[in-house]
């Protein structure tokens, strides 16, 4: 009796499984874009955990049973570059039996899609893995995300950007004393280190921090395990466990010592944040605390805040006049999580590049030499003026991009125009704009679309008279958020740091500065 029921149940639930896979593949089919199966989905949270034990059997099945993989694996768009999309095309779908995935590498597409906020949202449930301490810019939609952004996109201004440039001025030269302090053996933790000197600039110009680069040679202050920078760092490079685990599991007598360090250093980031916005509230309303920045602006918006409820369904609307504290401790986490990461990881990529190329190294240094001839190297007049340095940033980025793709999420039946034809995107469709594909892709950037060529970007070979752009038939994908003030900040880290490491490289081997 009992098997007779278990074996009913079995056919029903493949009954309906072949069901939900028919249905699926027939909305798929109306779009008339190439389909790509698969048996799981990419960000499916059991695939996420288990690939490190799976992906090595998978791979080795006989009869090319685990081919799938090749896209379906953690960092596979970076991997692959543009590679599917020359073999099926600028848009196609991944299916599983419960998903519908479209990657576009067409620029006009991808342009439109970014636009159509309305069309094609941002799907939070990607983002919720960053609500550790609250909601936030990045994992907000709708009314929510646009009182967080009110609140902090003012406090990314021109003056700020001055401020940026200054600060990563000093925290370069504290680095390069420090590796060089070391002679010969020099630096092995160059990653780190960059990670360091991006999160101190954000710390100290936006959340009214004391940092400096020195510290990372220092035991961190007293009743702390970690610095600020460590705990957060941590904290990114351990997000996945303290998402799914308890903080009193981790940090359980009985933990691993992996876990209690993650849960050690989620304490400690809680505390760190706790303390600057104390701080920013006792400093509201004098000049000397700098108002204006990421931090006050946060503090004001706690004092505004209203009991209130917001929903981000479509079509809906509310009304929100500040920030709840765990917010503000969200916003805090986010804002030094994306903008130190991203500009730490640049600056890595950039180093080793330079460090590799020595004829882009002098290439840089002939600009340097000309400007820093007119010029204080503190001041941010340099800025616009270093457009070596900024096509030397903007290579990296083009190849090491901080995000390989934008995710946009198609509620309801969408058209969308793809190579001047238009496609039917069914319901329930997640949109990826394949960012990787797009700047590595040879119809953009030519033959040597994977080489680092810095020089790409320069219009014109004379100090003098060269302009940032591209050349030929180069293009690049402008992704709006990219043209945002905010991005200034890492320009004027990267720009600045690397700046300050040349004349210093020239300093040590006898140049002329």
């Amino acid at each position: 009796m009992f098997s007779s029921l278990l074996y009913g149940l079995l056919l029903v639930a493949i009954g309906s499984l072949f069901a939900t896979v028919s249905s699926n593949v027939r909305l798929a089919r109306k779009s008339k874009l190439p389909i790509v199966l698969k048996p799981i989905d990419a960000v499916n949270p059991f695939w996420v955990l288990a690939q490190p034990l799976l992906l090595p059997l998978i791979n080795n099945l006989p009869w090319g049973l685990g081919k799938w993989t090749r896209y379906n694996h953690r960092g596979w768009l970076f991997h692959d570059k543009f590679g599917m999309h020359v073999e099926l095309g600028d848009a196609w779908m991944h299916l599983t039996p419960f998903t519908r995935t479209l990657y576009l590498a067409d620029t006009a597409a991808c342009q439109e899609v970014y636009k159509r906020k309305d069309d094609f949202r941002k799907p939070t449930h990607l983002f919720r893995i960053l609500q550790l301490f609250g909601r936030n810019l990045m994992s907000s939609d709708g009314p929510l995300w646009q009182r967080h952004r009110k609140i902090t996109a003012p406090t990314f201004s021109e003056r700020r950007n001055a401020i940026v440039w200054k600060e990563s001025i000093k925290q370069a030269r504290e680095a390069v004393d420090t590796w060089s302090q070391r002679g010969l053996q020099g630096t092995c933790d160059t990653h780190a280190n960059s990670m360091t000197l991006a999160f101190h600039v954000l710390a100290n110009t936006g959340l009214e921090a004391d940092l400096s680069f020195k510290e990372i040679e220092h035991p961190p202050k007293p009743t702390y395990s970690m610095t600020w920078s460590r705990a957060s760092n941590t904290v990114r490079e351990n997000m996945l466990l303290i998402a799914a685990i308890p903080s009193r599991i981790l940090l359980s007598p009985l933990a691993p010592a992996s876990w209690s360090k993650a849960g050690c250093a989620m304490t400690e980031l809680r505390r760190y944040m706790e303390e600057s916005l104390e701080k920013g509230r006792q400093n509201l309303g004098h000049e000397s605390a700098g108002s204006g920045n990421l931090l006050s602006a946060l503090v004001r918006s706690l004092g505004e805040a209203k009991e209130i409820s917001i929903s981000q369904n479509e079509g809906s609307t509310a009304t929100f006049s500040g920030l709840s504290r765990a917010d503000a401790l969200g916003d805090i986490f986010v804002f030094s999580l994306a903008g130190h990461e991203g500009t730490g990881n640049a600056l890595t990529f950039a180093i080793y590049l330079l460090a590799g190329h020595p004829e882009v190294q002098a290439w840089v240094q002939e600009e340097i030499d000309s400007v820093y001839d007119d010029c204080n190297m503190s001041t941010y007049e340099l800025f616009p003026r270093m457009k070596r340095c900024l096509a030397v940033m903007l290579e990296t980025l083009r190849l090491f991009p901080s995000a390989t793709a934008v995710p946009k999420l198609a509620q309801k039946q969408q058209k969308l125009h793809i190579n001047g034809l238009e496609y039917s995107v069914p319901p329930k469709t997640m949109v990826i704009l394949n960012i990787t594909a797009i700047h590595t892709h040879p119809k953009h950037w030519g033959k040597d679309s994977l080489v680092w060529r810095p020089s790409r970007w320069i219009k014109s070979s004379h100090i003098s008279t060269q302009t940032l752009g591209v050349r030929g038939d180069e293009k690049r994908w402008e992704d709006e958020e990219l043209l945002q003030p905010e991005a200034v900040h890492s320009y004027g880290t990267i720009t600045s740091s690397l700046e300050v490491m040349q004349v210093r490289a020239r300093k040590m081997h006898g140049g002329e500065r």
